[in-house]
């Protein structure tokens, strides 16, 4: 059968060397259809693009540029520029398997309107994404399976479903999990656990606090964007397993952000110490992340 062409899309903001190391791993794939490459550099002011344009890879890599929209509006743009059959995007702290551009094509061969991978977390292995991804394996997916860090669709399904909805800018995962609903209810969507990439991504205490921010301001906009999902989201989020005194912390109106703040502070402090691999480390990074998230969501109204 006919292979079909795909077109990598590669969004990036302000990462010039993790971008530029995760398309010289393109390079490696191994697939005897066309492929293009696309980064979307987002509005970065680290030479991003310069440096991109330097690289010799091994296909056609084009390098587009926007104004700082988020990462949806850049695959969106990836999307529009594009020539292939099948739309891989990958986040740009994705280093891939060689063959996983043939393990997605295998699934389209099968029938697949839209397919996601697998990620390890070798700087993580009990990290989030790690928690999630052995959820799947009854091969039953939801909406909060569907990370945009690694999934490919047809483009007729990209087109039909309207793309990544670009009001989620900046906001986690939440864009991925509103795009996944839309083509899980129309689409044949399938996980293939052989099409593997390896997420090199790690925030520092700091950043995980301003993603927890994010994150729950997005959580609420979702839930109101899809308030038939409100039970699944209370469960997924563990809304209902939060403690009594966490609750009641996180209604103040200040001890919560600057106690989230100087937790992060002090586990970055760690990361110069013996105690970096520790689980006091971990243990202060996740309070931190909690009291930021938590205090988000009430303040901006909850679900």
């Amino acid at each position: 059968m006919k292979r079909p062409s795909f077109s990598i899309i590669v969004p990036t903001y302000q990462r010039r060397d993790l971008v530029c190391e995760t398309v010289c791993a393109l390079s490696g794939i191994k697939y005897q259809g066309d492929v293009e490459v696309l980064v979307v550099v987002d509005g970065s002011t680290d030479g991003t693009a310069a440096a991109l344009k330097k690289l010799d890879c091994r296909f056609p890599l084009r390098v587009v540029e926007q104004p700082n929209r988020g990462a949806g509006a850049a695959r969106n743009l990836g999307a529009r520029k594009s020539r292939g059959e099948i739309l891989l995007f990958l986040d740009d702290d994705m280093i891939c398997e060689p063959d996983i551009v043939d393990q997605h094509a295998r699934s389209y061969r099968s029938g697949a309107d839209a397919v996601i991978g697998d990620f390890t977390e070798p700087a993580a292995p009990s990290g989030f994404l790690s928690q999630v991804l052995a959820k799947r394996g009854d091969g039953t997916l939801t909406p909060f399976d569907m990370f945009s860090g690694q999934i490919s669709m047809r483009r007729e399904a990209f087109e039909a479903v309207g793309g990544f909805d670009e009001s989620f800018a900046g906001n986690g995962d939440w864009g991925d999990f509103d795009v996944g609903l839309r083509l899980l209810r129309d689409f044949v969507v399938v996980h293939n656990p052989m099409a593997v990439s390896h997420h090199r991504g790690v925030l520092t205490p700091r950043a995980h606090v301003r993603r927890a921010r994010t994150c729950a301001a997005a959580t609420v906009r979702f839930a109101a964007k899809h308030p038939e999902l409100r039970s699944q989201l209370i469960e997924w989020t563990g809304a209902a397993r939060i403690s009594r005194k966490v609750r009641l912390l996180c209604k103040v109106p200040v001890i919560p952000p600057l106690a989230a703040k100087l937790t992060a502070l002090i586990a970055e402090a760690a990361l110069h110490t013996p105690l970096r691999s520790s689980a006091t480390l971990s243990y202060l990074r996740q309070v931190g992340y909690t009291l930021a998230y938590w205090s988000t969501m009430e303040r901006e109204g909850g679900l």
